[in-house]
């Protein structure tokens, strides 16, 4: 009996240890399990969420960014035009004429007209030569006084040639062909002005003549030589 009651005890005894050792791991796992849930938590990550605001700025920073793309490709595209040929401007057209000049006195001036002419266009370096040509005569004449000074106007402003020969020529020489003359005999007289000269005295006896003004005028560039200009007048010598 003494027997059966201690191998009863042991039985229990060890039937307890058994449920402490059981207890003790499913707290064991449980914890395990808290932990891995901790760790799960604090590395997980979402994606920011983007508000409507938000959206609407980086919108409009790509619309101006497309806008300055456009801008800058508009303005090398003008640029490539511009090199490749440039705008003339309408204030300035390219022309190879000579400037207009005047011989003027107190009461009348008559405008020349050009014969044989070298000029160059200095914006764009062309350069045009014309030889001799008829000279239309005009049906009145630059009425001048023996002895008076004419004055010389030229129509570009501060530019007035560097060297004038005044050369005249007696109408009786040469023969008229419909109202024009090809001036090729030698003058009955020469004047050779100063520098920058603005006037010309007619000391000629009275009479008709063809005065010729032989202007030179300064050459800008690789030319080597100077631009030449004849202008033909007629005046009568009172």
């Amino acid at each position: 009996m003494g027997s059966q009651l201690k191998r009863v005890f042991q039985l229990g005894t060890l039937l307890i240890i058994l449920m402490l050792a059981l207890a003790a791991c499913t707290s064991d796992d449980d914890a395990a399990s808290d932990d891995a849930s901790d760790d799960v938590e604090a590395t997980t990550t979402e994606a920011p969420v983007e508000t409507d605001d938000e959206a609407a700025d980086e919108v409009a920073v790509a619309d101006d960014t497309a806008a300055d793309d456009a801008a800058a490709d508009d303005a090398e595209a003008t640029a490539d035009d511009e090199d490749a040929a440039p705008a003339e401007d309408e204030d300035d057209p390219i022309t190879l004429d000579p400037p207009t000049i005047l011989l003027v006195t107190d009461d009348d001036e008559q405008e020349g007209s050009v014969g044989a002419f070298f000029w160059i266009h200095d914006r764009t370096g062309l350069a045009a030569e014309a030889g001799q040509a008829y000279f239309e005569v005009p049906e009145e004449s630059l009425v001048v006084a023996s002895g008076d000074e004419v004055t010389i106007e030229v129509d570009f402003e501060d530019y007035l040639p560097h060297e004038t020969n005044v050369m005249a020529y007696d109408t009786d020489e040469g023969e008229m062909d419909e109202d024009r003359v090809t001036i090729d005999w030698e003058p009955v007289e020469t004047f050779e002005l100063g520098e920058d000269a603005e006037s010309w005295t007619a000391d000629l006896e009275p009479g008709d003549y063809y005065i010729v003004l032989n202007t030179i005028w300064p050459t800008e560039g690789d030319w080597h030589r100077d631009q030449e200009v004849d202008y033909r007048f007629f005046i009568t010598i009172e």
